[in-house]
């Protein structure tokens, strides 16, 4: 019997790195992640509702917490035009030393699906990309899809399904 892992689906922790010297090595002990609950468990450098296509400045992206007992990797540092800070990767603090900015999902194996390294699922299909009104998701039975979200760039979830073909038309473009 599979264990039940429906409500474990809790917010990235957001993980702060502060250094003189990059790229840095983190390293964790890979029995923690061998649970069913938490296979899919993964440190990335895109924010909450980014985009994995779209990547992040750390050459970081993502790592599966369960299949490697360490990640070296470089800043999550974007500088802007007129100088300041990205802040969806990146702050200063009170001493304007740069601190890059990072996320810990824990869960089940159903976090790690995208469009652009399928980890978990590489043979689903979510098409058309780019969309403009319908979206379809295919090669993967509707029994192992618990919900489908979708988030803005800064965090705000904008859709919920649990259906594998539906409509964005009704969403802000961008």
């Amino acid at each position: 019997m599979e264990k039940d892992c429906s409500d474990l689906y809790p917010s990235p922790i957001e993980v702060d790195i502060k250094a003189i010297h990059w790229p840095v090595t983190a390293r964790w002990n890979l029995s923690l992640f061998q649970d069913s609950c938490k296979e899919g468990s993964l440190l990335t450098s895109v924010p909450q509702g980014g985009w994995w296509d779209v990547g992040s400045p750390s050459d970081l992206d993502r790592i599966e917490l369960k299949n490697a007992p360490m990640v070296t990797f470089t800043d999550n540092v974007d500088f802007r035009s007129n100088g300041s800070v990205n802040p969806n990767y990146a702050y200063r603090d009170s001493s304007a030393g740069i601190i890059s900015v990072f996320w810990v999902g824990l869960g089940k194996a159903a976090l790690g699906v995208s469009t652009k390294n399928q980890f978990f699922y590489p043979q689903i299909i979510i098409s058309p990309n780019p969309v403009s009104d319908n979206v379809r998701i295919s090669g993967i039975s509707r029994d192992k899809i618990r919900r489908i979200e979708l988030y803005t760039i800064a965090g705000s979830k904008i859709l919920d399904t649990d259906n594998l073909n539906f409509t964005v038309t009704t969403l802000v473009e961008g």
